[in-house]
């Protein structure tokens, strides 16, 4: 017996809801907000636009992460956790 799958309908925003009335408040295409918006869109389509702090390559920690990587790469393992301790009998 299977479930009865239920319709779901998505309503944008700023558009008219099924009973006739508008959801959401009118956006001016003509502010300097939704200029903004649609610049940083377009930056993000051609990867102009990136989030965040740059990496500075020379940092020390930057340095620790690509001999690491380097580490990997030729078969090297990391072990993760705390190495086991030996006991030795008396």
């Amino acid at each position: 017996m299977k479930k009865e799958m239920k319709e779901v309908k998505v309503i944008q925003v700023n558009t008219i809801s099924e009973k006739g009335k508008r959801l959401g408040r009118p956006a001016n295409p003509e502010s300097q907000r939704q200029k903004n918006l649609i610049l940083k869109e377009e930056l993000r389509e051609k990867g102009l636009l990136k989030k965040g702090r740059p990496v500075n390559p020379n940092s020390k920690k930057q340095i620790r992460e690509k001999e690491r990587m380097e580490f990997l790469k030729n078969g090297g393992v990391i072990k993760k956790g705390r190495p086991k301790m030996k006991k030795e009998e008396i």
